[in-house]
């Protein structure tokens, strides 16, 4: 039997292995984030972004080092490389890597023809040197290797172009309509208010006691969706934790709280759903 040929098989297929685990870890770190974001943690949504390019980094480092040493050592070369692998690995993903590891460190020197293999540095026969590519096995792991990770590097590209639209359009102000009828809010959570079912408007200079996001953004002080509330129950909320003063609006279900970033822009919205200014639009 080829020890040789098969470690590199064996190389590949845990290749193949590290990648799939290195997916879903990516998945748990981000649904992790997004349980922490959704309890009021954005704080640690930057730590948690360096640990997923860390693991994204570390899980292309070991396909490439795994698929490249098996090539090497097919033909008798790169031994230590092999080594340091197997040593690394003995302890990593059990039973799997354990098991890998083991078959390694045999192959590499406690096996006689191919320990004889790596002394020399070359293969075991002549046929093994011109097959470098392994046969059909590796054709076909390798081609489930490229289309893995053309669809892993897609999913990443996705994942961080929605995480940097979803942080643009959360910071952006809302665009508020008010017309005779109705209070329109435009843009992330938006909603539309009939003024005909407002009981209660008010301005006032402090927000209600948050509790918990049950559904909503909340980003260097921005705050959109719904929140929980200790004073009020369960509101949404359009507001800039730093620049009050804050629109209350009670609807027969819940409260509506909004804010600019511009407190004259806030006023001056107040006023227009007191009705002593005209309706307009107001947006940047």
């Amino acid at each position: 039997m080829d020890h040789l040929k098969n470690l590199k098989r064996v190389n590949n297929v845990y290749a193949l292995i590290s990648a799939v685990l290195g997916v879903v870890g990516l998945a748990g770190i981000g649904f992790l984030a997004w349980e922490m974001d959704a309890h009021g943690e954005a704080s640690a949504i930057p730590l948690m972004g360096g640990v997923v390019v860390l693991l994204l980094v570390l899980s292309v480092v070991s396909v490439v080092l795994l698929v490249a040493t098996g090539k090497r050592v097919e033909q008798g070369r790169w031994r230590i490389m092999q080594t340091v692998l197997a040593v690394c690995s003995l302890s990593n993903n059990p039973p799997l890597g354990t098991a890998y590891g083991v078959y390694a460190l045999w192959v590499c020197w406690f096996n006689p023809a191919s320990k004889a293999c790596f002394d020399a540095g070359q293969p075991p026969s002549a046929e093994a040197a011109q097959d470098t590519r392994g046969g059909r096995f590796y054709k076909v792991v390798k081609a489930i290797m490229v289309v893995f990770g053309v669809l892993f590097t897609l999913l990443e590209v996705g994942v961080f172009i929605a995480v940097g639209y979803m942080f643009t359009w959360g910071g952006q102000e809302p665009e508020v309509v008010v017309s005779t009828d109705q209070i329109e809010i435009r843009g992330m959570y938006g909603e539309e208010i009939s003024r005909a079912t407002l009981s209660e408007v008010d301005l006032r200079d402090e927000l209600p006691t948050i509790t918990l996001r049950t559904n909503g953004y909340a980003l260097g002080g921005t705050l959109k969706g719904w929140f929980a509330t200790q004073e009020l129950g369960r509101v949404k909320l359009f507001v800039h934790t730093d620049a009050p003063p804050y629109i209350f609006m009670h609807t027969p279900d819940h409260w509506v709280i909004l804010g600019f970033d511009d407190p004259a822009r806030t006023r001056e919205l107040f006023e227009q759903l007191r009705g002593t200014s005209p309706p307009a639009e107001l947006q940047r």
